[in-house]
């Protein structure tokens, strides 16, 4: 399997200009810093303050999903969301966040959080359905103690959390907190050693593609002194040890592969490229014993990492 990141061409200069790599991951962003609003009743907010409002949410680029949690009659207004959704967001993007364990405190009050969009929002706080008037509501939640809303259809643009206290004559205090899971790049330095094994990486590949299997070998089992977490070299070099008739180690390699590539930052790819480069083989030597059931393990490795 060949390593996309660095070219055979000009390899050696190459470790002493290519040390970063972008790495793309999912990260929690705050959207709404924990805060509390205090809504009057209906009927006491003539005289003075409000018993409806909004809050703007901008959505950053890239947006995957997003939440918000609100509380009523809480001392504090720090839900913990943001906290809660960064320890449970898979930066790989393989496992979703489970609803169930994000904790929301329960309220002791009610009120009314709606999204909308800002023709919606505007005609909300302008109370026209007091009037006969009417508004589109994307979500809702009326007369809850407390909730958590996960938007997965709404990912770009400006939208507005409707705030409304339903009661004529109690006040109530809400918490509101928003976050998005973001999809983004970072730029990580790569080590020397890590530089070293992709470089005895590629020249085993280049080996292996030339027939030179034992020397395919060596230069692979290189790149693992280097760092033995690259699972496509441990790959390699189970297509190797399947050449040469030694099915037990290649059985070993491709297990140790699975793993690390799972834990990889780009999993499906690396399976995709792994899985081809065995079948290739089998069309290239089919009287190779073995390869199904180490086909059937990368499979299964590539679906679950979906």
């Amino acid at each position: 399997m060949k390593n996309f990141f660095l070219s055979l061409v000009g390899l050696f200069s190459a470790l002493s200009l290519v040390s970063q790599r972008q790495i793309s991951e999912r990260v929690a962003v705050q959207l709404i810093s924990p805060q509390k609003i205090y809504l009057n009743g209906g009927a006491r907010a003539a005289f003075g303050g409000q018993s409806r409002t909004w809050i703007q949410i901008i959505l950053p680029e890239n947006t995957v999903e997003w939440y918000y949690a609100f509380s009523t009659g809480q001392s504090s207004s720090n839900l913990g969301l943001f906290t809660q959704l960064a320890k449970l967001t898979d930066p790989k993007g393989n496992t979703s966040i489970s609803e169930e364990a994000v904790y929301v405190p329960s309220g002791s009050g009610v009120c009314d959080v709606l999204l909308l969009d800002k023709a919606n929002a505007d005609a909300f706080y302008s109370k026209v359905d007091l009037s006969g008037g009417t508004f589109f509501v994307q979500t809702q939640k009326i007369n809850h103690r407390n909730g958590l809303i996960r938007v997965k259809h709404l990912l770009s643009g400006d939208w507005y959390i409707g705030l409304r206290n339903p009661s004529s004559l109690e006040g109530v205090s809400i918490s509101l907190e928003a976050v998005a899971i973001v999809q983004q790049t970072r730029v990580v330095e790569l080590s020397e050693s890590q530089l070293k094994a992709e470089m005895f990486g590629n020249l085993g590949w280049k080996a292996y593609e030339e027939g030179e299997f034992v020397k395919s070998l060596e230069l692979s089992k290189k790149a693992i002194e280097y760092d033995p977490k690259l699972g496509w070299i441990h790959c390699n070099i189970g297509l190797v040890h399947l050449i040469l008739g030694d099915y037990v180690s290649a059985i070993e390699s491709y297990s140790t592969a699975i793993p690390l590539i799972r834990n990889s930052h780009d999993p499906q790819y690396y399976f995709i490229e792994v899985i081809n480069d065995l079948e290739m083989l089998v069309a290239n030597h089919p009287e190779i014993n073995g390869v199904a059931g180490i086909l059937e393990m990368l499979y299964s490795s590539l679906e679950s990492s979906k």
